[in-house]
Order: C-alpha cells, then structure tokens, then sequence
C-alpha cells in the first residue's frame, strides 16, 4: 500500500484523438469538410496542417499526406503515403514526426527501434560498455542504487511493457504484461517499487515483480518523479 504522505509527479497524458476524419472536424473545422468526402478515411494520431496546404497523419504506421485548403477547412484529392513506418503512440495518437513551415520534415522511424542500445558512457562522453544486447528499448531510469534498469520494450505490434534489468547479471525480467501499452517507468526513493503509465490510470508494483499491480492514480498520468 503506497504511504499516504508519497507523491508521484507526473504529466497528464494527451486524450485518444478521434477515431475518424468527421469526428475531428467536428472539433476543428466545419462538420461538411470531411464528412460529404468520400476519400477521408479513419485517422489514428494526431494531425499536423503544414503549408502551403497539407495534412500530416499516421495511419496503419504510415505517415500519410493529404491536399488541404487551410483558408476554407476543406481537403481534396487522394491520401498519399509520405513513409512507412513511423514511430507511434497508439494510446495517445502521438507520433514521431515535424514539418517546418518551409516543408521539411523530420520523422522517426519504428524501425530504428529495433536496433537500440542501451551503453554506458564516463563523464567525458567515451564509451566504456553496452547494457544489453540491441532491443526495441524506451524510457530507460536507472534505480536510485544503480544496480538496475527499469525500461520499456516494443514487441512486433507496437505493443510496450516494462522490464527490469539487473545491470550486474545482465538479466532482463519481464514486469508487466498487460495486453496494453505499459510505458515511462519511475523508480520510488527507496528503489522497491516503481510506477508506469497505462491508459487506464498510473500505476505501481515491486519491482521484484512480486504482488499485484496497484492503480494510484485513477487519471493516466506519465509520470516524472516519485518523492516519498
């Protein structure tokens, strides 16, 4: 049971986007811009208005674009696939992409998940070694003792849970396993437990992996810090 006098800092996470084009425009523009079209199609993240006149969004891990008149709210013409495999959020609808107002973009590719690694570096910015062997890794924190890795892994479908690392053995346990996406890991002081995100609410456990998983928080916040 988590102290009465614990706090855990953290930021609300953004809402899930609408599940289609017309729902969005119901928020954002008139309701007819997207609704009479027959070329819309269900959005799942976030979408970005980037001149001289285009849509940017992720659907099915493909960043796609599409032809809009910001003057009047209205899009025309054919989705077309800017690239594949992007970087992104389902929960959330975030993803991993920027446009400037001068037309470049950067983006994040999902693929590049797969070949992260976790290293060590000294103060002096030199490599001395590798935690574990590459992985879809996110969120890393380190326990307040150093002897552990609390962090994220990305399975085939985009799906995240927890892990714990034990640095001295290199052994990597499984934590959570939540049909969900489990995400950003934060250690407590004491370094016997820790909290995550789940859509669901904010939530803690050993991190032994021992005992229940405890809801703490019933809003899904991404948490930043514990502080007893």
């Amino acid at each position: 049971v988590r102290p009465p006098d614990t706090k855990l800092f953290g930021r609300p996470h953004f809402p899930k986007p609408p599940t289609s084009s017309k729902s969005l425009a119901s928020r954002t523009f008139d309701q007819s811009t997207f609704s009479s079209r027959p070329s819309s199609q269900a959005v799942a993240s976030l979408i970005a208005v980037v001149p001289p006149g285009y849509l940017l969004y992720v659907r099915d891990r493909a960043l796609i674009g599409q032809s809009f008149d910001i003057a009047k709210g209205a899009i025309s013409g054919e989705p077309f696939v800017v690239a594949d495999a992007v970087d992104y959020f389902p929960e959330s609808g975030m993803a991993s992409f920027s446009a400037s107002d001068t037309g470049a973009l950067v983006y994040r590719s999902a693929l590049d998940l797969e070949r992260s690694r976790l290293l060590w570096f000294d103060r002096k910015g030199k490599q001395t070694g590798e935690v574990m062997d590459a992985a879809p890794y996110r969120n890393p924190r380190l326990s307040p003792d150093g002897k552990r890795l609390a962090v994220e892994q990305v399975d085939p479908s985009g799906n995240r849970d927890i892990y714990i690392i034990d640095l001295e053995k290199r052994l990597s346990t499984r934590i959570t396993f939540y049909p969900g996406i489990d995400a950003s890991p934060v250690w407590s002081n004491d370094g016997l437990r820790f909290a995550w995100y789940r859509g669901s609410g904010t939530y803690a456990k050993l991190a032994n992996g021992t005992g229940q998983e405890e809801r703490i928080h019933a809003d899904p916040l991404i948490p930043d810090d514990w502080e007893p």
